[in-house]
């Protein structure tokens, strides 16, 4: 049912949201085609709408009040949370990184040797469970260590 006590809010009610307008009908209404129809718009232009200003709940001023503002908003923050979502693969790489090569160090092997160790004893750990068994297993950590320095050795003597 309608509730027309304040302008562009929007609250849940049934199967579909719905919005609020500076109207005073004179009954409980539900929003139908006819009710879009009163404001010029068809059914899924006004969905939309109602979508766009339900994200933009809590934005500040006309960003979560008005159409063009909050749709300006909410593009910009989805586009801000791509990227972020991106950017924290990222960050998350270059930790395990810095794990594996720090306790890659306390067992006497620069991180590139390790990995290529690894690729030649044919071990397929990614870094999010190497660093993990480096913080969190030391001796397991070294053990893998141990059979990356001996594909080396092995793959140095053939060579030789």
């Amino acid at each position: 049912m309608i509730d027309f006590t304040r302008p562009g809010e929007i609250k849940e009610d049934g199967f579909f949201p719905q919005i609020f307008f500076s109207l005073r009908p004179t009954g409980n209404e539900k929003i139908t085609q006819d009710f879009c129809s009163m404001f010029f718009l068809s059914f899924s232009v006004f969905t939309l709408l109602v979508k766009i200003l339900a994200l933009a709940k809590g934005y500040r001023g006309t960003k979560s009040k008005l159409y063009r503002s909050a749709k300006e908003s909410v593009e910009r923050a989805l586009n801000f949370a791509y990227t972020g979502r991106k950017l924290k693969k990222r960050d998350f790489r270059k930790l395990w990184i810095v794990r594996i090569n720090a306790a890659c160090r306390l067992n006497d092997i620069k991180y590139s040797q390790f990995i290529h160790g690894l690729n030649l004893a044919e071990i397929e750990l990614d870094r999010k469970v190497l660093a993990d068994l480096a913080v969190k297993q030391p001796e397991a950590f070294a053990a893998v260590v141990g059979q990356a320095k001996d594909a080396i050795g092995k793959k140095q003597q053939a060579a030789a």
